[in-house]
């Protein structure tokens, strides 16, 4: 079994926390296109940048996408 990420959970976090993609962008000092293709999962946070991103939402780095446990090929 393999973990892969899933769809992400940016505009449900984001509405949560009270605030929108813009806001996190602009408090994470990213652009909000970078933080649309993040949700859009074309591009990927950084570590550190999961865990700002988490700190911000009120949330665990994990919480940021759904997680899927799927088949590996040899299994």
């Amino acid at each position: 079994m393999t973990l892969q990420l899933g769809a992400s959970r940016l505009t449900y976090l984001c509405k949560r926390a009270g605030i929108n993609q813009a806001e996190l962008a602009r408090r994470m000092g990213l652009s909000r296109q970078f933080i649309t293709k993040v949700k859009l999962r074309e591009k990927n946070f950084t570590l550190a940048q999961g865990i700002q991103a988490a700190m911000i939402l009120g949330c665990e780095p994990k919480d940021l996408h759904e997680l899927i446990w799927a088949q590996s090929a040899d299994e």
